[in-house]
């Protein structure tokens, strides 16, 4: 009964025979993560040099990893009061929407590999203020009024009046 429970134990941290898709492939931990514990890897990056430099040090480490150059992401470097409605369709279509676009289309692989993963890679500018990126996080004490500046290093990441917590009932008001 115990060498039974041991092996249950070793199946539930291994990841042999899952696919994994990995956005942002050059981000090496997650990667080697994920190999290391048997996953076969398929990897984008924006940087064919650098993937190949990747993808001839995972070989050397055994891990199955293939890649290609597929992955997209912009910045907006203004202000936000000079950030257009055009800036904002740009990143909108080339951040988010793209991801799922690329999942709606690795779906059907996943789904037949019966085991599969997918690790996107994102700022931490989506979390937190960064000079110059006023789309992707809030600007000083966003929460309107002053006493909204006492919220200091906290990720609120939906505001919805306690659906989250509570569930959705449509009939309570």
């Amino acid at each position: 009964m115990g060498e039974h429970k041991f092996i249950s134990r070793i199946k539930r941290w291994s990841l042999d025979g899952m696919a994994a898709l990995v956005t942002g492939g050059h981000e090496h931990a997650i990667v080697e993560e994920l190999a290391g514990f048997g996953a076969i890897i398929h990897t984008y990056s924006r940087n064919q040099t650098e993937l190949n430099e990747c993808l001839q040090e995972w070989q050397l480490k055994g891990f199955k990893v293939t890649g290609s150059v597929n992955n997209a992401a912009v910045a907006v470097p203004k202000e936000a009061l000079n950030t257009t409605a055009e800036d904002m369709s740009t990143l909108r279509s080339t951040n988010f929407e793209s991801v799922f676009h690329l999942s709606k289309l690795a779906h059907p692989l996943l789904k037949a590999s019966g085991n599969g993963i997918i690790v996107f890679i994102s700022l931490v500018a989506g979390v937190t203020a960064a000079p110059l990126t006023p789309l992707y996080g809030p600007y000083n004490a966003f929460l309107c009024f002053p006493a909204a500046s006492y919220i200091t290093g906290q990720v609120i990441c939906v505001v919805d009046g306690g659906m989250t917590v509570n569930g959705f009932n449509p009939t309570q008001n």
